[in-house]
């Protein structure tokens, strides 16, 4: 039942207007070169961590075209891709819990996109069982080992986090939830030899009764679909 939802879900995201390309360098922080053809293009990269595992010269890589340039979808992992794109990873998780393929957040619906809380802005504002819940939206695109996603690969902004703990303090609701965008991942595990202070700051989360979960998807180049594999994976903190 679980895979007929799965490719139910994932006709609902295919992917046209698709470029193959090669990774040469990053040039910013919003900026990659590629090589299609053997002409040298800039696409708009939609991530701002450091992606070294990903964005290495002669690496395949799937771009999207559209009416404003060409932009860095994915990166070869394996024989599937690395879903590099953040914005790509937000609406495949509206789409989600649009059609109710997550079970514990099947009693969701958006409410509004990029709600203010306290001096933070938040990805999402849903309303789960009548009650509002503020989300934080996690691109972890590290893999630590084979199995294993992690966030973050740099020293990240904890503001959100920290925001979030206050909340629920004061009687709040809400998630956390890490987008692990690599294939073949059974688990996630927040980066502490990174970041151990965010490390801290998650189990302390964990701890004051906010959702904290992760989902595993990825891009699939056969059928040009975003794919969610597992909308629960083990948590190791």
């Amino acid at each position: 039942m679980e895979l007929f939802y799965r490719k139910k879900w994932l006709n609902y995201f295919v992917l046209t207007e698709l470029l193959s390309a090669v990774i040469d360098r990053r040039t910013s922080r919003f900026t990659v070169n590629i090589i299609i053809n053997d002409t040298k293009y800039k696409a708009y990269l939609c991530n701002t961590g450091k992606l070294s595992q990903l964005l290495v010269k002669g690496k395949k890589a799937c771009c999207l075209k559209n009416s404003k340039g060409i932009r860095l979808l994915a990166v070869k992992d394996y024989d599937k891709g690395a879903l590099v794109d953040i914005y790509y990873q937000m609406k495949s998780f509206e789409k989600a819990i649009n059609v109710s393929i997550i079970p514990w957040l099947e009693k969701c619906s958006i409410s509004r996109r990029n709600p203010k809380l306290g001096n933070s802005v938040m990805d999402y504002l849903l309303i789960c069982n009548g009650n509002k819940v503020y989300v934080e939206l996690k691109s972890a695109i590290l893999r630590l080992n084979t199995h294993i996603a992690s966030y973050p690969d740099t020293v990240s902004l904890r503001r959100h986090v920290s925001e979030l703990i206050k909340h629920v303090m004061l009687g709040g609701k809400a998630m956390v939830i890490f987008v692990a965008a690599l294939p073949y991942v059974n688990s996630f595990k927040p980066n502490s030899e990174v970041d151990p202070l965010l490390a801290s700051l998650i189990k302390q989360l964990l701890d004051e009764g906010v959702i904290v979960k992760a989902i595993n998807e990825y891009f699939e180049p056969k059928s040009k679909c975003i794919m969610l594999d597992n909308y629960d994976l083990k948590f190791i903190i």
